[in-house]
């Protein structure tokens, strides 16, 4: 619905920039319109001075989102963090010749039938980083062989759809989850890993995009792939990374021998959940 000046009713503006209401507040200083006009200002003023403007990051006042040091050091230790978690990514992909034209089987969810064969379509490298978002669903698989009968896909009836990657890595670079105990002993009780290779490829045809191994999230194409956004794009503010994010952050830098940004992400957890998983006993 488009929007009327309720002043001269006019489509193109709204009252507060109407140039009618703005001549007829000059021409009466002493209307109504007037005085209720330099209230509005006062309020206005009064506020500012009374809850200044504070940054959109760390909540504190005197800077904002763009220049908050804060949020520069946070960002810069998770993008090295990704750096080295993405270095050990494709380490363990190189060792088991995962990559594009790989063969797989692939045991259904259901337990009762057989395998299924399978060739790696794609690799979704923007999806693989070190937070609790997006970093799984990165191997599309396509069957190798007609779909069964009754099998429909709108694109690909041969599709199997994007898997886990977590469940191609070694145990403690599956996450923090899998480290516990009784969650590591259902995991097996109901199979194990979903994929297993059957027909590596050579590790030199695993090659990620150009400057993915240098651990940034800047550019990627869905705000999900970025846990420094949110799903409007915009950068999360430090309580919702300290919510969401900074418990894996801290138990993949204990992974991957980083103890100084193990400590660092630790600093802002409560003391509940820094010591919610056993990080040194993964080193």
């Amino acid at each position: 619905m488009k929007k009327h000046c309720s002043w001269c009713w006019n489509s193109s503006h709204t009252k507060p920039s109407c140039p009618e209401f703005k001549k007829y507040i000059a021409d009466n200083p002493d209307s109504y319109e007037a005085r209720r006009e330099r209230e509005k200002l006062a309020r206005r003023e009064n506020k500012k001075v009374n809850s200044p403007r504070k940054c959109g990051f760390c909540s504190t006042e005197g800077h904002n989102t763009k220049t908050c040091s804060a949020k520069k050091v946070i960002h810069n230790k998770f993008i090295a963090l990704n750096s080295a978690f993405r270095r050990r990514v494709l380490e363990e992909l190189s060792v088991q010749g995962i990559g594009v034209g790989a063969l797989l089987t692939l045991r259904p969810h259901n337990g009762t039938s057989d395998p299924i064969l399978s060739i790696v379509r794609k690799i979704e490298w923007n999806s693989i980083h070190a937070g609790s978002e997006g970093r799984s669903y990165s191997i599309a698989l396509e069957r190798i062989g007609p779909a069964p009968e009754g099998y429909h896909r709108s694109i690909n009836p041969r599709s199997l759809g994007t898997r886990h990657l977590t469940h191609l890595l070694s145990r403690p670079m599956m996450g923090e989850i899998f480290q516990r105990k009784e969650v590591w002993e259902r995991f097996e009780w109901q199979g194990g890993r979903e994929m297993e290779v059957v027909s590596p490829v050579d590790d030199a045809t695993i090659n990620p995009p150009d400057g993915w191994l240098a651990g940034s999230v800047s550019n990627v194409e869905f705000c999900r792939h970025n846990p420094l956004a949110d799903d409007n794009g915009k950068t999360k503010p430090l309580w919702d990374l300290r919510q969401s994010e900074f418990s894996d952050w801290a138990y993949y830098a204990g992974v991957l021998g980083l103890e100084e940004t193990q400590r660092f992400f630790q600093s802002y957890l409560s003391p509940v959940a820094s010591a919610r998983a056993p990080y040194k006993s993964l080193i």
